[in-house]
């Protein structure tokens, strides 16, 4: 039997009857959603924008301009989107402004598929329902 297992906002696992074409070799997960994330800021904070994105796993797709501001576009997961506002007002003094919007599912990297597996595989041995 294969498991898909789908990381949710915030760390949740939840788990399900995976789809007929998955393979049963071994057990898939996939990130529940990746957003498409646009930031709106004045030119002097983009670099700690960029880097505050690409540490919550966004991949920039495009810098651009909007009259004065510069933008940024991203693609994030969006478990790891969770205190963005409050993060995004600090670092800008509360002049940047974001909008975020679903923009495709996708497999999580091998590292984190790792640790989600093993947090699945300890819960069956403590006899957690799954």
């Amino acid at each position: 039997m294969c498991v898909c297992v789908c990381e949710r906002g915030g760390g949740e696992q939840k788990h399900h009857t995976p789809p007929a074409w998955l393979s049963p070799q071994r057990p898939l997960v996939c990130a529940a959603l990746l957003t498409q994330v646009d930031v709106t800021t004045p030119e002097e904070y983009m670099g700690d924008i960029i880097g505050d994105l690409n540490s919550r796993r966004g991949l920039i797709e495009e810098l651009g301009e909007r009259g004065n501001a510069k933008t940024v576009s991203a693609v994030v997961p969006l478990g790891n989107m969770f205190q963005y506002v409050s993060t995004l007002r600090g670092m800008s003094k509360g002049r940047a402004s974001y909008s975020m919007k679903l923009a495709r599912y996708d497999f999580v990297p091998a590292n984190i598929e790792k640790v989600l597996i093993e947090k699945y595989n300890a819960g069956i041995e403590d006899g957690g329902d799954k």
